[in-house]
């Protein structure tokens, strides 16, 4: 069971620099953490797009294709926009954004399953710190 815990960040409004933040947990044990700026001007959602897509393109390096197929996947993220659009429950209006949801769905076919979870703030501390950070860097 690989877990990932995703976050972006923007400092902006609408739109500014940018980063991502991500964990990634196979049986509880963590696997890679990292923090990333975003080349351009960004707005948060693309931020918490590109957190997801990120993290799943580097689990995809990190194991074979066989043995990706095998893995069930769940992403857990604050992102409400991002959960409703990948769930297929809210449009993708905004076409910056139709692409970044379209990677989404690519990715999440290499896995036998796939889920993504809104989770609290709260218990995204550790990916928001690691997207923060990223601009410190």
């Amino acid at each position: 069971m690989i877990e990932i815990f995703c976050d972006g960040a923007s400092r902006g409004n609408p739109a500014g620099l940018s980063s991502v933040g991500f964990l990634i947990l196979d049986n509880k044990k963590l696997i890679t953490q990292k923090g990333r700026k975003i080349n351009g001007i960004k707005t948060n959602n693309f931020a918490e797009y590109e957190a997801v897509i990120q993290a799943l393109r580097l689990l995809t390096s990190i194991y074979p294709p066989k043995e990706l197929k095998g893995k069930k996947v769940t992403v857990f993220t604050d992102s409400k926009l991002v959960v409703k659009q990948v769930t297929n429950k809210w449009t993708v209006i905004a076409k910056s954004l139709k692409p970044q949801n379209f990677k989404v769905k690519d990715l999440s076919r290499k896995f036998k399953s796939f889920r993504i979870k809104l989770i609290p703030r709260e218990l995204n501390k550790k990916a928001d710190k690691l997207a923060k950070g990223a601009f410190d860097e």
